[in-house]
Formats: C-alpha cells, sequence, structure tokens
C-alpha cells in the first residue's frame, strides 16, 4: 500500500538515508541496491515532504500553524547564532507564511506545504537528487531544532505549548 498524494498524512514515515544499508551481499545484489538506493524518484521526494511537515507539526494536529514555522525557526537561529533577535525572527518567518503559504496566517495543510516545497525546489534545482537532499538537511534542520526545546539555554516560556507535545525524538515511527 503506498502513500500517495491523495492519502492523509502519515507522520511516521520510515526513514531511509543514503549509506545506512548494512547486509551481507554478493556482487549483483550491492549493485542492484546501489541502482535502486541511487534512484531518486517522487514517491522518495514525497516521503521526505511528509517527514518534514510532520517535524514542524509541533502541536500534531495534522496542520502548519503559523506559530509552529516561527517557533522551529527560533529555535534554528538559537542553535547557530550567538544573538538572537526574537522578533525580527518572527516578523521575518510570519511575513514568509503569509507571502507563500496563507494569506490571512491561517493553519494550512500537508498538500499546501507540499506544493510550496515542490515549487521552491524547482526554482532551486530541477534535479531530484538535489531536491532530496536539501529536504535531508531541512529535516536535519528541523530536528536539530525540537531537540533545542529540551535545552534550557533555549527554552522560552512561549514553549510551552508546544514542549508538552512533542518528544526529543521527533514523530513516533
Amino acid at each position: 500500500m503506498g502513500i500517495g498524494p491523495s492519502s492523509p498524512v502519515v507522520c511516521g514515515v520510515v526513514r531511509r538515508r543514503r549509506g545506512h544499508f548494512v547486509l551481507p551481499l554478493d556482487d549483483d545484489q550491492k549493485t542492484q541496491l546501489e541502482r535502486a538506493s541511487n534512484a531518486v524518484g517522487p514517491e522518495r521526494i514525497e516521503d521526505l515532504l511528509r517527514e518534514l511537515f510532520c517535524l514542524h507539526d509541533l502541536n500534531k494536529n495534522g496542520t502548519l500553524e503559523e506559530s509552529e514555522l516561527i517557533k522551529i525557526n527560533e529555535k534554528i537561529a538559537f542553535v547557530h547564532q550567538d544573538h538572537v533577535d526574537l522578533k525580527e525572527i518572527e516578523q521575518r518567518y510570519r511575513d514568509h507564511y503569509r507571502s507563500n503559504l496563507n494569506a490571512e496566517g491561517q493553519p494550512v495543510t500537508y498538500e499546501v506545504f507540499r506544493d510550496y516545497w515542490q515549487t521552491t525546489l524547482k526554482e532551486l534545482n530541477r534535479d531530484l537528487r538535489a531536491h532530496e537532499m536539501i529536504l535531508e538537511q531541512s529535516i536535519t534542520q528541523v530536528e536539530s531544532a525540537r531537540q533545542a526545546f529540551f535545552i534550557p539555554a533555549f527554552q522560552r516560556e512561549s514553549d510551552a505549548p508546544f514542549t508538552a507535545l512533542i518528544s526529543q525524538r521527533g514523530p513516533q515511527i
């Protein structure tokens, strides 16, 4: 049973990262496996987009809210910068959300999120392997942001609505 564009969002996507296959194989099997793992298709991109969406959906309600995008990017900034201007980050990602996802700041579905990302990825590069790398890096960033919720130096009072709902490990597989 596959997951397609019309399927409900399933946040328990099994991760398949490059180079993480450890199996005793003969040479023919190794060649087949390498060919299969180097071929990136639309299904792989769809799986990564679903995983990225689920990681952003901090309150696990099946939509991406403006506050979730702001909060994730606040945590990413904490991880990467010495000084974080929370007002600037809030304004930047509020503007981004309203310019690209929903002009009124209303929650968006996976399909809106996916359409935005697919358009952005195609503008950056047409190669699906590049899309895979960009999405994997984005997933890693959001996973780091989720971890930052549990680092005392990065915690804020405004985290409370999210911290109780997320785990340090991300969505359950």
